[in-house]
């Protein structure tokens, strides 16, 4: 309705009619929206709005009226967030102020950012807060009071991207955890839609109506007080609406999941001063009785080092309040100052191991010298070790990701029973010294164990991550970055390490997002890298745009040895181009140095799409190759990833041909019908015309059959795209040794003896042509 009534606001006057006249019939009172006071008051604002920048006598009429519109640009972390005043034409401008942020932005600077869409109320995406009022801008008439300036700000106690634009990653993600959607036990009886009858419909009304705005939930104290474990209101009516659904089977299920986790967090903040003051009680006690306390038992000696007293491990085991955004950052969010204050009160009294810069003051933290275990640049001293993923090291990291698998099983217990006795910030301790020792598997069992009792600190998890990274895990490393940062949004060495993991994933936007969010962390070498390897990566995209086969292989070779060093999808299109150029054994080398995932992983981090994209590549090179089975499972597995994908289809059929080819022929083979066989292998051939193997196995069957020369011929064309094909090229030799080529014959008895030395049987065959060679020239001479 509100809706109606703007859209008829906004229709130009002619001459000196008013709008007053014509839409309320003289006094405003708006029949059409009787028994909506809201809806009354929002039009006679949007008609006062628009009558005082009106047309008279076709004169125009102006109206200049000042904005004060928060400024902030991550792109310069130095400059502190400001109020940057417009005046604006109010004569020349729509009713609402969204139109006032569409005309600054686009006569009078560009570079304003805010979100917006619909302009109808209906999407939500221009929320802000319009003179300390959140609202969707696109439904806020103007104040008609030129005599005040209008401050619009983003909506409060939000992290802002960029001047009105806030981040709603939190609160998309506590609107998800709710699972707004109809949940059921069995379909309906009929098989067509879930029935409901028009009383249990009326109970919804008023909670569908939702748009996601966030002003309500950016305006609730308890959700600025305590985002991460209150909902708020807008994902709490959503919980609410399918609560009272009536076709919703699942109504416990979600109130326990509401309220589980509440009432467990009120359980602990109730009963931990009872426990702090039965232990002090019963010290007191013990002391008026002139008895000792009791030592320790030998099995709970976990450490030499010092455990911390009662009141530092009562103050680490407080539930975690999640960081709010600085002063500096929302200066019309004065409600924060005591919260802040209460905040550093409680900083100072934890261990805050870590030696980035605080983000409320700006200046470092204090770190005790035990705790600096990952201080310094810990991502590069990774890039360049034996656990990387240059070369023969591939295999390496592959073991030492199995190994850390089962250690993790076996340490399992080890750390649960450390947990149980050991102060979180003494384990991180110990996983740092582990850690700079070269024992990864050790320290990441050691920070399993301190998330495990404090999953809320940041530092646990970066640390984590750091470990992971060194065990070639990197997609886990991510993921638990991510996680660091979305406990502490300015933990300036999370984002920093996770810029070094995009950048070697190929995510150049995102390592450079995370790079500018680093702050003393990062330097101009960090981006300038990223945006190095950003412009290897547009001319990969160009070269194979154009189908520059060796442009491609070139300029994927830049990307990686530019810092993309962990990318699958660079090098699947390296091995792409390179089996585009006929070099079989380069692409098979190509993607042995790309670092192996988990498939769930890979699927979760790259999606479906994308992870299947890189299987098809993975089975054309298995299939190339000559591990047949393993192209039809990689083939297989990308199917049912992306069915749709056509590459996916044809890729399907081709190694499914070249595999059963390859099993007639090998069975006719051992039967004895070499030209049955020959014929089979050559069915194989049709689909994959340069299959080393079936090349190799038809060559056979031409020497079974005598026809020596043609054997030579398919060797020949084994080995031109796999070089190294050992059996290929002693295949050539026996033949050229039968119809007397000798010179060929010593020539591949060279390159064999020069790939394995100590081969007696290449020796003597190599010894063998050359006496003939040398006994033919002789004759010859």
């Amino acid at each position: 309705m509100l809706r109606l009534v703007r859209q008829r606001i906004r229709i130009p006057a002619a001459g000196k009619v008013r709008l007053s006249s014509s839409l309320s019939g003289g006094d405003g009172d708006f029949p059409i929206l009787k028994g909506h006071k809201a809806a009354q008051d929002f039009s006679k604002d949007s008609l006062k709005s628009h009558e005082t920048t009106r047309y008279e006598e076709g004169q125009h009429k102006v109206v200049k009226k000042e904005f004060k519109i928060y400024r902030w640009n991550p792109d310069k972390p130095n400059t502190k967030p400001y109020l940057q005043s417009f005046f604006v034409d109010l004569s020349t401008c729509g009713p609402m102020v969204l139109d006032v942020l569409q005309k600054i932005k686009a006569e009078e600077d560009a570079s304003l950012s805010y979100r917006r869409s619909c302009r109808e109320g209906i999407c939500g995406s221009c929320s802000m807060n319009i003179d300390g009022t959140n609202t969707v801008a696109c439904l806020k008439p103007i104040n008609s009071d030129t005599s005040k300036a209008t401050i619009i700000t983003p909506l409060p106690h939000m992290y802002v991207i960029k001047d009105l634009v806030i981040d709603l990653t939190n609160f998309y993600q506590q609107y998800k955890s709710v699972e707004p959607w109809l949940k059921t036990r069995k379909p309906p009886k009929d098989g067509r839609e879930y029935r409901q009858s028009p009383n249990d419909r009326k109970k919804l009304d008023g909670l569908y109506e939702c748009i996601l705005c966030a002003c309500c939930t950016t305006s609730c104290p308890s959700y600025w007080w305590n985002p991460e474990e209150f909902p708020g209101p807008a994902a709490l009516i959503q919980a609410y609406r399918w609560i009272s659904d009536s076709r919703d089977e699942f109504r416990e299920e979600r109130l326990q999941a509401l309220t589980e986790n509440e009432t467990k967090e009120r359980v602990l903040k109730i009963l931990r001063p009872v426990l702090v003051m039965e232990e002090n009680t019963a010290a007191a006690t013990e002391r008026r009785s002139g008895t000792e306390l009791k030592k320790p038992r030998d099995d709970q000696k976990v450490s030499a080092e010092p455990i911390q007293n009662n009141k530092n491990q009562n103050q680490n085991q407080r539930s975690v309040v999640p960081s709010k955004p600085s002063s500096n950052q929302y200066p019309n969010n004065h409600q924060l100052g005591h919260y802040e204050n209460h905040q550093q009160q409680q900083r100072s009294s934890h261990n805050n191991n870590s030696s980035s810069v605080d983000p409320y003051r700006g200046g470092p933290r204090k770190v005790p010298r035990e705790a600096i275990g990952l201080s310094g640049p810990v991502m590069s001293s990774n890039y360049g070790n034996s656990n990387g993923y240059g070369g023969p090291a591939r295999t390496n990291v592959a073991a030492a990701a199995t190994t850390t698998t089962k250690s993790q099983d076996q340490s399992g217990s080890l750390c649960r029973a450390i947990s149980t006795r050991m102060d979180p910030e003494t384990l991180k301790i110990m996983g740092n010294e582990d850690y700079k020792n070269g024992n990864f598997a050790e320290a990441l069992a050691l920070y399993d164990a301190a998330i495990a009792i404090d999953p809320n600190k940041a530092a646990y998890r970066s640390n984590k991550s750091a470990a992971l990274t060194a065990l070639g895990r990197i997609l886990d490393a991510v993921f638990e970055c991510r996680e660091a940062i979305r406990i502490e949004p300015h933990y300036h060495r999370a984002h920093h390490r996770l810029g070094n993991l995009y950048l070697r994933l190929g995510e150049v936007e995102k390592s450079i997002y995370h790079f500018k969010h680093s702050g003393p962390e990062a330097d101009q070498e960090d981006i300038a890298k990223a945006k190095t390897v950003q412009t290897h990566i547009s001319k990969c995209t160009e070269a194979k745009r154009l189908r520059d086969w060796n442009g491609l292989i070139t300029e994927t070779r830049n990307t990686i040895s530019s810092g993309a060093d962990a990318a699958p999808q660079v090098y699947a299109l390296q091995a792409e181009a390179l089996l585009k150029t006929h070099r079989h054994e380069e692409a098979d080398d190509a993607l042995s140095r790309c670092p192996v995932f988990d498939v769930d992983i890979s699927t979760r981090y790259y999606g479906p799409v994308g992870y299947a994209g890189f299987l098809v590549v993975r089975a054309q090179v298995h299939l190339a190759c000559g591990r047949f089975d393993e192209a039809v499972e990689a083939i297989q597995r990308a199917g049912k990833l992306d069915g749709n994908n056509r590459e996916v289809t044809m890729v399907s059929r081709r190694a499914q041909a070249v595999t059963e080819a390859r099993f007639r022929g090998n069975e006719l083979f051992k039967t004895g019908r070499f030209q049955e066989a020959c014929a089979a292998y050559g069915e194989g051939l049709d689909h994959d015309p340069r299959n080393s193997v079936l090349l190799c196995n038809r060559a056979a069957c031409w020497t079974k059959l005598g026809q020596f020369e043609k054997s030579v011929e398919d060797c020949t064309a084994a080995i031109s795209v796999r070089p190294g094909y050992r059996k290929a090229r002693l295949r050539r030799v026996d033949c050229n040794a039968k119809i007397g080529n000798w010179e060929l014959a010593v020539a591949d008895y060279e390159m064999l003896k020069k790939e394995t030395p100590e081969d007696e049987e290449v020796i003597r065959g190599l010894t063998e042509a050359q006496q003939q060679l040398m006994k033919r020239r002789g004759q010859d001479s």
